[in-house]
């Protein structure tokens, strides 16, 4: 599915003089399902977990109402003036509360606040967060930690990729190296020895590493006790490698990853496309040296 409720980008459309904020997501082959809510409502008035679950075999598409939310003009008091033309592959799915009528409007009593011209402009009106909730996100199992996609190419629109990491003694990724990206880590919790090239260090609770590209890098956890920690990919995209793990078992710990583990197919297809090259922990002319120093 592309994107969903949450991580689709708002987009904006104009209709009958009137600029509509709206979201599609969902599967992008299919009758796009339109969801139709009442005169006030808008987009996040609906529950992510019925929208996306028609978003796992067809577009879906939401939308702010004229006045309402993000979308500009003025909410109209019946429901004719709110009809305007949809393509003819496009279903609608009406709120299901039914259209109460408005009550006569009295003088000094306006049945809504009128809108202040600064909602007008779209610098003050455009949105477009992506709020991705504690507890959610794409979770798998990878390099024998369990990472989880807070923020990815497709949702921040190729800015950056944001990922939540829980390591177990033993736990991080072999030795590589970004061609194309920086990569930055910050610990939440414990400590986590760093590669930067040729050298080591350990970094604790509170520390901020900046990874550029082109350097030979890993993170391990050296010691007795997970770690936890946010890193980030900018631009973003090489976060997408993790969608290949494993999937996580409720009340297991995540296996160890062999060398092996990490030259699947599906990885080094990923790894060749987006520049991720991976290397020895030690460079071959160092061990090479140390060999002729033991002969």
């Amino acid at each position: 599915m592309t994107h969903t409720h949450v991580t689709a980008p708002t987009r904006f459309a104009e209709a009958n003089g009137t600029r509509y904020a709206y979201r599609r997501f969902g599967e992008e082959t299919g009758v796009p399902l339109l969801f139709m809510q009442h005169f006030r409502g808008g987009l996040d008035h609906w529950d992510p977990a019925i929208t996306d679950g028609f978003g796992r075999d067809r577009p879906v598409i939401l939308f702010d109402n004229a006045g309402a939310a993000s979308s500009s003009g003025e909410t109209p008091g019946t429901v004719g003036p709110r009809v305007f033309t949809l393509p003819s592959r496009v279903t609608t799915a009406p709120c299901l509360a039914a259209a109460r009528p408005q009550p006569k409007k009295e003088p000094h009593m306006p049945l809504a606040p009128e809108k202040s011209h600064d909602t007008q402009d779209p610098r003050y009106s455009t949105s477009g967060a992506a709020h991705v909730p504690a507890g959610e996100g794409p979770t798998t199992w990878f390099a024998g930690d369990t990472y989880t996609i807070k923020a990815s190419r497709e949702s921040t629109n190729g800015s950056l990729g944001l990922v939540e990491a829980t390591v177990p003694p033993g736990g991080g990724p072999i030795a590589h190296i970004h061609t194309r990206t920086d990569e930055a880590f910050y610990i939440l919790s414990g400590q986590l020895e760093i590669l930067d090239g040729a050298r080591t260090f350990i970094a604790g609770t509170g520390d901020f590493v900046f990874i550029p590209r082109g350097t030979r890098h890993r993170f391990k956890n050296t010691g007795v006790h997970g770690a936890r920690m946010l890193f980030m990919f900018t631009p973003g995209g090489d976060e997408g490698v993790f969608r290949y793990g494993d999937e996580p078992q409720p009340g297991h710990p995540p296996p160890v990853w062999t060398a092996e583990r990490f030259k699947t197919p599906e990885i080094l297809r990923f790894n060749e496309e987006f520049g991720i090259e991976i290397v020895p922990e030690a460079d071959p002319s160092e061990v090479q040296a140390t060999r002729r120093q033991l002969e």
